[in-house]
């Protein structure tokens, strides 16, 4: 049985301090991590070249940096060149666009071919608006959906007629995808608008998750209420998103966090400790201590947590 086993359970006793290395390589002088990863990329170990390709992505100003990941790009391991598309997209003013293109031709894994629609994208020249239509109707919906996330790094009014249709997509991550980017345009507000709405009162969890983690990365105020609404929703998933996407406005919402502290809900109350744990400020305090004491064990546990985070972050702000 035992050749079936990955390498880190096969007797490489040594993988795991090759990784922290590879990984500790990454703070390191070019002069010294650059050689040293380049020789570390052909690892036996699969866990140690993902931690060299990651490396590697943090000297975009290193050309051999670069040509040893152009190399990674075929390496047998998916997730190798999964952790190499992403550390090529920080290759800007590069010819890494056309190197990921060449491997997006023959790329037989869905979850590499997701990964390298997106990073290109994220290059914004339009004259790759072309490449990536096609993958707009691949087989896989990861991949749809990245490829429309890829898109929307863009600048092109020519966008907006591309993407209206998906805002009636079937699939619910690639519909909240389409909207964010059509709520750039002007004549596309209103759509996109009607597709949120329709997406976070749907009976479908998971729609109203994906339509969250969107309005997250949208980060428009309008949707800050309807985003706190959410944490009275009867699934976890879509509370947990709403916390997530409204961490991402910062302290500028602490206030009205605050407020929902009053409410008699404990669910809604839990939900206030845990986004105050993340974005509260000394402001906040007052609304919080005394939920140390509220007679809901998870509100007091989440309150609890969400001071040690605040006094920490005071702490480190020499507040």
């Amino acid at each position: 049985m035992n050749e079936v086993l990955p390498p880190e359970l096969n007797g490489d006793e040594g993988w795991e301090l090759r990784f922290s290395e590879a990984k500790s390589l990454a703070k390191a002088e070019t002069s010294v991590a650059i050689p040293k990863l380049l020789e570390m990329k052909s690892d036996e170990n699969r866990s140690v070249r993902c931690a060299v390709a990651i490396s590697l992505g943090n000297f975009a100003d290193s050309r051999e940096a670069f040509d040893g990941l152009v190399e990674l790009l075929t390496d047998p391991e998916a997730w190798v060149r999964i952790r190499t598309v992403q550390s090529l997209a920080s290759f800007k003013g590069t010819k890494a666009p056309d190197f990921l293109a060449r491997q997006l031709e023959t790329e037989d894994n869905e979850k590499v071919r997701a990964t390298i629609v997106k990073s290109i994208g994220s290059f914004g020249d339009e004259r790759y608006i072309s490449l990536l239509l096609p993958y707009l109707e691949d087989e896989d919906a990861r991949v749809r959906a990245n490829t429309i996330e890829g898109l929307g790094f863009i600048e092109s009014e020519q966008l907006q007629s591309i993407l209206r249709p998906f805002l009636d997509d079937p699939n619910s991550r690639i519909r909240a995808n389409a909207a964010r980017i059509m709520s750039s345009f002007a004549d596309g507000v209103a759509a996109s608008r009607e597709t949120f709405e329709k997406m976070l009162s749907s009976e479908d969890q998971y729609e109203r998750a994906s339509a969250v983690y969107a309005l997250g990365e949208m980060r428009d105020e309008v949707y800050v209420g309807p985003l706190l609404d959410l944490f009275k929703d009867k699934s976890f998933v879509v509370r947990r998103n709403a916390i997530d996407a409204l961490a991402k406005f910062g302290s500028s919402i602490e206030r009205r966090v605050c407020h929902r502290l009053k409410k008699e809900d404990a669910i809604i109350r839990a939900c206030c400790c845990q986004l105050l744990g993340q974005i509260g400020t000394k402001t906040c305090l007052r609304s919080v201590i005394p939920h140390l004491d509220d007679p809901a064990g998870d509100v007091r546990s989440n309150c609890e947590a969400a001071l040690d985070a605040i006094n920490e972050r005071l702490k480190n702000k020499g507040a």
